[in-house]
């Protein structure tokens, strides 16, 4: 029950039919995110690996920059992001890739299936 008033709320966020004032929008927040990578990115320079963690909703919306995707598929992405996963991304100077989603070897070579959980 939680999971389905959950979505619910979050699809009403991020397709804009929920603004409320101190609530931030889902374009601000993705806007925000974007921001803070690309001042990590220039701060850092060319060539370097640069490691950042986070949660689904930050990788979701850096997926939806590099992917352009719309709102309702970034959220539909969001959804599927395991906890501890790895996400990569490539930066050409010019372009950000989608080079890997969601990777769970390092959990799944354990062989527990406990170990890979969501939300």
């Amino acid at each position: 029950a939680f999971q389905r008033v959950f979505e619910k709320i979050l699809i009403r966020w991020v397709t804009g039919r929920y603004r409320k004032p101190g609530i931030v929008t889902w374009e601000a927040f993705r806007e925000r995110v974007n921001d803070g990578l690309k001042r990590i990115i220039s701060e850092n320079g060319r060539g370097k690996t640069i490691v950042i963690f986070t949660s689904g909703g930050p990788i979701s919306a850096v997926i939806q920059t590099a992917l352009g995707l719309s709102d309702e598929n970034a959220l539909r992405v969001a959804w599927q992001i395991a906890n501890s996963s790895v996400t990569k991304f490539v930066y050409d100077g010019e372009r950000l890739t989608l080079a890997a989603f969601n990777e769970t070897a390092h959990l799944t070579l354990k062989k527990d299936p406990a170990l890979v959980t969501y939300r």
